[in-house]
């Protein structure tokens, strides 16, 4: 009878920096640069390029840790899971989900955004690719 092994769990670096590119309905997160330029209810097509962003992870535990976004607008908490393998991990916060794609000291995420404006109850969302290279 083979023994059982448990396989190894990736260890995250703390420190991740890097950038988001994406495309959005509306204003639909504080992290989004044009957030200060664009009062509600205003809803037209945004782009940005390039926007720096920070991802610390503050716990881990087995697969599973608890992480901070960080950009120049906002600092906002959120979960994710790593994949069994370490290749990869699934994100959420309160307005957003990222499966993220982990290469060496690389990650690279897919994120949805979707949020409803209380006042007027119109919808904002979003996609966008963030690249994030691990490091102090």
């Amino acid at each position: 009878m083979a023994a059982d092994k448990t396989p190894e769990v990736r260890i995250l670096p703390t420190l991740w920096t890097g950038v988001a590119t994406g495309s959005t309905w509306g204003v639909p997160s504080l992290h989004h640069p044009k957030h200060h330029l664009h009062p509600e209810p205003e809803l037209e097509w945004h782009e940005f390029v390039d926007h720096p962003t920070t991802m610390k992870v503050l716990r881990q535990v087995g697969r599973n840790v608890e992480l901070l976004s960080v950009t120049d607008n906002h600092e906002a908490r959120g979960v994710g899971t790593l994949f069994s393998d370490g290749s990869g991990m699934i994100t959420a916060g309160t307005n957003s989900s990222t499966r993220f794609e982990i290469d060496g000291d690389r990650m690279t995420g897919v994120r949805t955004i979707h949020y409803k404006d209380e006042a007027s109850g119109e919808m904002r969302f979003g996609t966008m690719i963030v690249e994030y290279q691990a490091g102090a």
